[in-house]
């Protein structure tokens, strides 16, 4: 940007020389008068600036989604709502992966006509999943002879998912027999499928079955009463990302968010109920998922942010905040081995991890950015 303020410095330095020799050959006053208009010109449009740059609205306009290393098109809109032009938009605009950390920067130019809409529009691909965030670094526009510059103050925003390209591995549920009468081998705060065993009375829904109505409540209440099932802690599961492990490459974000996904994905094609949880650096977020649209739901919010973590480690956060996991299963995706693991799971625990000093075990997984999607073809829980 400054550089082309420079630039349009120079040229309007040479066009004043031009214009003084030539007046001052031809001892012509109207070519002296012409030069100083220059000047004049700029300056009286600087002035106006000052309020048209209030009355100029920036924003994005982006896909909500798009696929690894497809080219998806951003435009920046510029709104001006004066009746009187500006010489042009320059706009640095900052594009971010806040699951990778990823940064690039990118410019733009756009005339700026009076009470009208213009438009810059740049190509976006990205060949790591994540959340792209594109907003506004700084934004001028100049007066007309581009030689002062006004800024902008904007807060524009825009935000893209990038999609991960999960895989289908084969994954093997054996699930120990329960005792239906034992209530600790029921979730104290998981409502599940087992109608035997109440966890909620609530008001009947359209979602709801009939096989779930409580009818000789519903008779002295005169309206629909539903019970929720318990769920069996030994057929429960948790997919969990530690996050906050240890700092990673973009690389090697992207390699655990496909896993993850991929892991979530499969058990969601099987019908199967589970709860997902993933660090971040505030703490954990714990979600339960019933089916895909669920986890379509749930991913964008997942990738809004990074890995990495100067605190505590992901289960490190969980054991504080719910003590130790009690599921029947524990899935946990990690970078490296974390500190805490051992009072967070353990028999039930299937661990994977893109720690290369980690020896791997049936309960252990190994993975590598480039062998993730080999290396968990089979998965045994």
């Amino acid at each position: 940007m400054r550089k082309k303020i420079l630039a349009a410095w120079a040229k309007t330095a040479g066009i004043l020389v031009v214009i003084g020799i030539t007046a001052v050959l031809s001892k012509s006053p109207v070519i002296a008068l012409t030069a100083l208009c220059i000047p004049l010109l700029a300056l009286v449009s600087a002035i106006i600036n000052i309020f048209i740059s209030k009355k100029i609205i920036l924003s994005f306009v982006c896909p909500p989604t798009a696929s690894k290393s497809s080219a998806c098109l951003v435009t920046l809109n510029a709104d001006n709502g004066a009746k009187l032009p500006a010489g042009k938009l320059m706009c640095t605009v900052i594009v971010q992966n806040s699951l990778t950390g990823e940064v690039r920067e990118v410019f733009l130019e756009a005339p700026v006509n009076p009470l009208s809409r213009s438009t810059a529009s740049f190509m976006l691909q990205s060949e790591h999943c994540g959340f792209m965030v594109a907003r506004v670094k700084k934004a001028y526009i100049t007066d007309w002879p581009g030689l002062f510059l006004k800024r902008i103050e904007s807060d524009a925003r825009g935000e893209m998912s990038i999609l991960p390209d999960t895989f289908v591995p084969v994954i093997n549920i054996t699930v120990p027999p329960v005792t239906p009468f034992d209530d600790d081998s029921y979730s104290p705060d998981k409502k599940g499928y087992d109608l035997s065993e109440v966890f909620q009375l609530r008001e009947y829904t359209e979602q709801d079955s009939l096989r779930q109505v409580h009818w000789k409540l519903s008779g002295k209440l005169d309206k629909l009463i539903v019970r929720d099932g318990s769920l069996p802690v030994a057929k429960s599961i948790l997919v969990f990302w530690d996050r906050n492990a240890r700092s990673v490459t973009p690389a090697e974000a992207d390699a655990m968010a496909e896993v993850f996904c991929s892991v979530c994905q499969v058990l969601s094609d099987m019908g199967v109920r589970y709860t997902l949880g993933y660090s971040t650096p505030e703490g954990c977020v714990m979600e339960e998922v019933d089916d895909t649209e669920d986890l379509l739901g749930i991913i964008p919010s997942m990738f809004k942010d990074g890995c990495g973590s100067d605190g505590p480690s992901g289960v490190q956060l969980y054991t504080e905040r719910y003590g130790r996991a009690l599921y029947g299963k524990v899935i946990c995706l990690c970078a490296s081995i974390p500190p805490g693991l051992e009072e967070f799971a353990s028999g039930n625990l299937t661990l994977i991890t893109l720690d290369g000093e980690a020896s791997p075990d049936d309960s252990v997984i190994c993975i590598t950015p480039e062998n993730y999607a080999e290396e968990l073809t089979t998965m045994e829980l």
